[in-house]
């Protein structure tokens, strides 16, 4: 008996050591599951089943259109099936139909409460600008997870969008308490920026870099940052370290440009700018491009760069602005004029009148010049620019009686400019 038993152990375990290992099946790919999905049609033609396993595979190769007609079809036998709104519901979102979408979804839903993905209804009504409703479907998630990313992102982008900032700069917030590593710092500090909260925005871009999240963008963020503050020499470093990563990168060549511009770094900024000409001349920024030139005493190149500012953008009245101070730096009055004639049909105020009033007085017109200064100061009776200029207007007209007038509105204005000015008229006020 023992011996019959040991024999039948040992032909056992022979047996299990020469058998085969089961190996899993490596998943198949959508184009197999698309084919595996036409043989179940042909082998078992009429069975709605089949379409709907076809309506699956079509939606895993990326066919939306397609998965969309064939959940349709197995729908319009098995109307009371939610897997089959499921269906179609994504089918639909994949093919960028989301109001379709979002009412297949509600279907299957009502026939199964809890079938529809609340983190896909919610990004389908923010498609459609429904931030309410894309909100209340985030919040179903979050009643499941408070702490799931994807509905607090989610959330924070809708409001972000419906430019409700100071909710999507909370949720936003959320998200990086539920997730520091994976939370988005950019759009924080950029929600907070838009809030005017630029020291804030800065502690937002700064933590992303600490976390060791990707660097360009916060660069580039913590550049803004430090703009808003009007810190503009430590703006440029920011820029220029997002330029280390990216040199040719248009955005950043611009950004530095504006910050070394604002520095007093001119011939930066050029170099920045003529970056952008050279690798995007299609996001050139024409305008700054002329003001740096015209920093460095350049002329002529500023005013081609003023000129195609104003080709590109007639109705933008600050080209207009920097060509005719050009002009009247090369001494072409006339087309300084012309160009602040044309700036005041665009922006008739103080700041226009003022340099069409300095083109006149160069003219040697100053009755003209007066009367601009005039217009001037009564759209802007705070500017002592305008005041300034009416002064020097009047005293070159020989109007003395009125130019001690304006004197003593600069004297209101500016004390140490206005005694200034009275010395170098030789005008007691």
């Amino acid at each position: 008996m023992t011996r019959r038993f040991s024999w039948l152990c040992a032909t056992l375990l022979g047996s299990l050591l020469l058998a085969p290992i089961p190996v899993a099946a490596a998943p198949l790919t959508p184009e197999a599951n698309y084919r595996k999905a036409l043989d179940y049609q042909a082998a078992y033609p009429g069975e709605s089943w089949t379409i709907k396993n076809l309506g699956y595979a079509l939606l895993a190769l990326g066919k939306g259109d397609e998965a969309a007609r064939a959940f349709r079809l197995y729908l319009y036998d098995e109307p009371r099936d939610p897997g089959g709104w499921t269906g179609l519901g994504y089918s639909l979102a994949a093919a960028n139909r989301p109001a379709e979408a979002v009412e297949a979804f509600l279907k299957g839903e009502g026939l199964q409460p809890g079938s529809a993905d609340p983190n896909q209804m919610g990004y389908l009504y923010r498609l459609l600008g429904r931030t309410d409703d894309a909100v209340a479907w985030f919040d179903r998630s979050l009643a499941r997870d408070p702490r799931d990313l994807q509905a607090l992102l989610g959330k924070a982008y809708a409001y972000g969008e419906a430019k409700r900032t100071e909710e999507a700069a909370a949720a936003f917030r959320a998200a990086l308490e539920a997730d520091p590593a994976r939370g988005d710092y950019v759009s924080l500090g950029y929600a907070l920026g838009t809030l005017g909260r630029f020291d804030e925005a800065e502690g937002a871009f700064q933590a992303g870099l600490d976390r060791g999240q990707e660097p360009f963008p916060l660069l580039l963020g913590l550049g803004y940052a430090r703009m808003g503050q009007k810190r503009f020499p430590e703006a440029a470093e920011a820029f220029r370290k997002a330029r280390a990563l990216r040199p040719e990168d248009p955005e950043a060549a611009a950004k530095l440009g504006y910050a070394a511009g604002a520095a007093g770094l001119h011939q930066e900024a050029l170099e920045a700018f003529l970056t952008v000409r050279r690798v995007a001349p299609e996001q050139c920024p024409w305008t700054s491009l002329g003001y740096a030139f015209q920093a460095l005493g350049r002329y002529p190149e500023a005013a081609e760069a003023f000129e195609e500012a104003v080709r590109k953008s007639p109705d933008d009245p600050e080209p207009l602005k920097g060509l005719g101070y050009t002009r009247l730096s090369q001494g072409k009055t006339g087309e300084a004029l012309t160009a602040f004639q044309r700036l005041l049909t665009l922006r008739p105020d103080g700041e226009s009148y003022a340099a069409l009033g300095r083109a006149l007085g160069e003219r040697k017109v100053p009755g003209e010049a007066a009367e601009a200064f005039r217009r001037g100061l009564a759209l802007a009776p705070g500017n002592p620019n305008l005041a300034e200029g009416l002064a020097r207007a009047l005293a070159a007209s020989r109007n003395p009686k009125a130019a001690r007038e304006a004197l003593r509105i600069l004297l209101g204005l500016d004390p140490a400019r206005g005694e200034r000015v009275a010395r170098e008229l030789g005008l007691k006020p």
